[in-house]
């Protein structure tokens, strides 16, 4: 506004305001001092230092966190702030990493070799932490000591837990003989390793 009024013309953000022109009365207040806080709540003015506050880059954390944890297309969940979170190489101390385990079944599957679907079952099986989940594929007629052989590697608590389903509550031994599909965890299951009390 001001380079409008030295090069002799009438501002154009108050033309349409004062079509006409309006007369304008100058003011010296170059012997005032400036008190930022004071003027800034009086005359609702943005100071530069609030101005990049509002818009800086966010960290990647912060990024981050602006984000679903999930959404849901066509029936299925996807996680969204964990898979950009791994495009942009962070690791969240609560996010939670999906592993997909190379079983029998999902190897014969990579092969080409064909599998009667109802005879499969998904596990996902949470660690006892939390920080991951392990996704595996077996025949619903394996009996749950199959599950503890692919998951136990990935224990963070040195290979001593339980498998356990939340609901409806139920601990399973590895020495059950029981089929997967009779402890109801068939066509998919969810289970949660948990510390074992020696």
């Amino acid at each position: 506004m001001l380079n409008d009024f030295l090069e002799g013309f009438f501002p154009s953000e108050i033309k349409g305001k004062y079509p006409n022109g309006t007369p304008f009365r100058i003011v010296d207040h170059s012997g005032e001092i400036y008190d930022v806080k004071q003027f800034d709540k009086k005359n609702k003015v943005q100071t530069i230092g609030n101005v990049y506050e509002q818009f800086r880059p966010y960290t990647r954390e912060e990024f981050l966190k602006k984000l679903p944890e999930q959404v849901i297309n066509r029936g299925k969940v996807i996680p969204v702030r964990s898979e950009i979170a791994k495009k942009l190489g962070v690791i969240s101390e609560t996010s939670t990493e999906e592993i997909e385990v190379l079983t029998e079944v999902t190897l014969n599957e990579k092969k080409g070799v064909l599998i009667n679907k109802e005879d499969i079952t998904q596990i996902k099986v949470k660690t006892e932490k939390g920080k991951n989940t392990v996704l595996i594929k077996v025949l619903a007629k394996d009996v749950i000591g199959e599950v503890y052989k692919y998951v136990e590697k990935y224990s963070e608590n040195g290979g001593k837990f339980v498998l356990r389903r939340n609901f409806p509550p139920e601990e399973f031994k590895r020495s059950d003989t029981r089929t997967l599909k009779e402890l109801d965890l068939y066509p998919s299951g969810a289970l949660i390793m948990k510390e074992a009390i020696v």
